[in-house]
């Protein structure tokens, strides 16, 4: 199962990361200027929506049922 949390992590945090909308919109946006490169840009962060918990969970269950257990 530690496997699974860890590839689900890059999961939440991109979907968050890009507000992506799977039902709901994401949580308690917010945006904080930041240089990079010496230029000043506005970034914007937010929470995971109860929609990210089952999309994932749902992607997840894709990737390990699609496994082909049986050998040659």
């Amino acid at each position: 199962m530690e496997g699974l949390s860890s590839i689900s992590k890059p999961l939440m945090r991109h979907l968050a990361d890009q507000q992506i909308k799977t039902g709901e919109e994401a949580t308690s946006p917010f945006s904080q200027a930041c240089r990079v490169e010496g230029q000043v840009v506005t970034e914007t962060f937010a929470g995971n929506s109860k929609a990210h918990y089952g999309f994932v969970q749902n992607q997840l269950y894709s990737l390990v049922t699609n496994f082909n257990l049986s050998s040659p």
